[in-house]
Formats: structure tokens, sequence, C-alpha cells
């Protein structure tokens, strides 16, 4: 089983344009949800339709006085069946990988990918971190000698996370005072 936030954890996530860092309170967390999708079979050496999993849209960030105070994430790992691999297609960021382009439009090169060496679908490994309309689609590829039904399991938590706003606490965590973890967003590494 991966190893998910915790009630209680403090964590830290890069707002680029603020060029620093947001802290966050886990205040709830529900886990594990699981995710599982088959494709069709997929021919030889060739790629099977991108899945885009929609159900892990979070709820909306709740706003007071022009401040995110809450806002829900989910942290997922995804496992992957063997004999494909599996591009990822998760924003980067805007420049680079805009969400209402077609996958046609997106180069592999800006893509990342999973295999079942990296992450075995009983025993994901492969983690990212989604927020409200940033959900990630997966396009697999068969690169096995025969046709075959491509496979991945998700495996994530739903988290609500109270902003920090607190000067006095912020203090702390920014001096390391109290541990903070770092995440990434977005897909990037």
């Amino acid at each position: 089983m991966p190893e998910f936030m915790r009630r209680g954890y403090y964590f830290r996530t890069w707002d680029p344009s603020k060029k620093g860092w947001d802290y966050w309170y886990t205040s709830e967390i529900e886990a594990p949800l699981t995710y599982p999708y088959t494709w069709p079979e997929t021919a030889v050496n060739t790629k099977g339709t991108t899945h885009y999993f929609e159900d892990l849209d979070t709820q909306k960030d709740v706003i007071a006085n022009g401040e995110v105070v809450i806002r829900h994430f989910h942290q997922c790992f995804i496992g992957v069946a063997p004999k494909s691999i599996y591009y990822l297609w998760h924003p980067i960021n805007e420049k680079r990988l805009k969400w209402h382009e077609t996958v046609e439009d997106i180069s592999e090169d800006d893509t990342a990918y999973i295999d079942y060496e990296r992450s075995p679908l009983d025993d994901p490994r492969f983690e990212r971190w989604v927020l409200r309309n940033k959900y990630f689609g997966i396009e697999p590829k068969n690169i096995h000698s025969q046709a075959m039904k491509p496979k991945v399991k998700i495996l994530a938590a739903e988290i609500k996370a109270e902003h920090i706003l607190d000067e006095a606490l912020l203090t702390k965590l920014k001096k390391h005072e109290i541990p903070s973890i770092p995440i990434t967003l977005e897909g990037v590494d």
C-alpha cells in the first residue's frame, strides 16, 4: 500500500505566481480510493485511446476575503499492467501543455510515461497530485508481441487541506521549526 499523506500533516506547494511556497494543513483525508480502468484490446505496437480520469476532479476551493482558505487535492499512485507503456497526459505548465489541447497536439516528449517495472499494477509507486480541473489522462501503447488489454489501477487519497495564513505559524513553517512535506502539482517533477 502506498504511503498517503496523513491527517494532521503540513505540506507545501510551490506557487509560481508568488515565486514562493503555500503551506497547507491536512484536516481530512479519505483513503484508499480505487480507480481501475481496462482498455479494449489493443493491437501490437499501437496506442489505445486516452482515458481521462475525471473522477479525480476535486471539489471547489473555499475562498474568503479573496484568499483560498480550503483546497481539495487528490494524492494518486498509478500502477500499470505489464507489456505496455502508459503515457500520462497531465498539465505540466500552462505554456507547454494546455488541458484544452487535443492529445495529437502534444509531443510525447512533453509527457511522462509509466511502465510496469517502475509502478506495477498491484504495487503502485508512480505518484501524482491532482487539483481541481487538472486531472490526468492515460494513453497506453502495446509493446508486446500480441494483442492485449492494457490496465491501470489508481490508488488515491482525497485530501481536504486548510491554507495556512497565520503569520506566526507561517514563520515557524518557513524556518523549518515545524516540518512540512514539499509536493509537486500538475505533473511537474
